[in-house]
């Protein structure tokens, strides 16, 4: 029997590791880990969170390095261990926690490079074998997703690098952009519940991302995620669990102000970031690129399309003059919401035109920029509030 489409799905896991304990001697600090990790000598890590604050920062393995434990070389001394935090390493190996609701189109693909020189073989035709080997492994593609009521946070989380829970039911995540993006480890099956086939892909980071929501439509995101390398195996489900209670967010659900004020009818609005991770770069030794960093500057973008009304000669008064003003996008469905928040500037293409007797409909391209003396979380943000005790 042929594998079909149907009962296909997405779940993902955030590499990381909770550190227990940790200790320091004879200029080397050892982190005990929650889990085993599976990482090795000469891996990179990312530990955040622990107390005293001499514990942190980024590091590569050294020898001692195996099951719960990470060892690192440090001159310094920290000082007795007081609390716990988080030990990040892209490609760690992790299980899939969250099933998520995929919609159909996903391009997950791994890319592996052949390495060729060309060799004189007698009388061949061909090209020998021998001298083709396999190269680089990357991973990249897209997942195309509805906006939920639950579960969400986990991608904003993905999508920006920071994310921050208070309350205690509903929930309130507060994602920011952060220099450091996570890692996840991904699984795409195929099929339905038995006889699946699932890949399953690691080191996989957000390069960019497009939040759209248009009259008449559900809520969507589409994710474009890089990665490191991808396996393929039989199993009967992915890891992880779908959450309960789920309702996706719709037009009915959405509202956009800017500068304070309403926008009043918006027929469309996309928000598009853009991490632009430096993720294609080879090292010797290795058959995986090399940990995927932010290259240069993070990019919010995007377009408010909105019928012309006499009030809204404000907006291109604005656009004259490059003026920063805040614009909110909020989707409630009581008692669940998310809320996103950024300043921005309007861009060329904003000006009105007559294509014909109908009612006139402003594009209005935008830009995200820093205001002055405000830092990166308050220039954007995604406030999601939920069910969902952790993102």
């Amino acid at each position: 029997m042929g594998v079909t489409g149907v009962g296909s799905g997405l779940s993902i896991g955030k590499e990381v590791r909770t550190v227990s304990t940790a200790s320091w001697a004879t200029n080397v600090i050892t982190y005990t880990t929650s889990a085993a990790h599976g990482l090795g000598v000469g891996a990179r890590v990312r530990v955040t969170g622990i107390s005293p604050s001499g514990y942190n920062g980024s590091y590569v393995t050294v020898t001692g390095t195996t099951g719960a434990t990470v060892k690192v070389a440090n001159t310094t001394d920290p000082g007795a261990f007081s609390s716990g935090g988080s030990l990040y390493s892209i490609g760690m190996t992790t299980t899939p926690t969250r099933v998520l609701q995929l919609l159909p189109g996903e391009t997950i693909d791994l890319d592996v490079a052949k390495i060729e020189t060309p060799t004189l073989s007698g009388a061949l035709l061909f090209q020998s074998a021998t001298s083709v080997r396999q190269g680089r492994k990357r991973v990249s593609g897209n997942t195309p997703l509805l906006l939920w009521n639950r579960g969400e946070a986990l991608l904003t989380e993905a999508m920006l690098g920071a994310i921050a829970t208070t309350g205690s039911g509903p929930y309130t995540h507060t994602a920011t952009p952060a220099k450091d993006l996570p890692s996840y480890t991904m699984q795409v099956s195929f099929g339905g519940t038995t006889d699946t086939i699932v890949k399953q892909a690691t080191g996989m980071m957000v390069d960019s991302w497009e939040i759209a929501l248009a009259a008449g439509e559900n809520a969507t995101l589409g994710i474009d995620w890089v990665g490191k390398d991808m396996a393929f195996s039989t199993a009967d489900a992915l890891d992880g669990s779908v959450p309960t209670g789920l309702s996706a967010y719709t037009y009915i659900d959405g509202t956009v102000t800017v500068g304070g004020a309403s926008v009043g009818c918006v027929r469309n609005i996309t928000i598009a970031g853009a991490n632009n991770l430096a993720s294609d770069d080879q090292c010797l030794g290795s058959s995986v690129i090399s940990d995927q960093e932010r290259g240069q500057f993070c990019e919010i973008t995007g377009n408010i399309d909105f019928e012309l009304e006499k009030t809204d000669i404000g907006y291109l008064t604005d656009f004259v003059a490059g003026t920063q003003k805040t614009v909110v996008l909020t989707l409630a469905n009581s008692p669940s919401s998310i809320t996103i928040t950024f300043t921005m500037q309007w861009q060329t293409g904003i000006t009105p035109k007559v294509s014909g007797t109908e009612k006139l409909t402003v594009s209005g391209p935008f830009k995200a920029y820093v205001t002055s003396g405000n830092t990166d979380a308050q220039t954007f943000s995604i406030v999601s509030i939920n069910a969902d005790s952790t993102p």
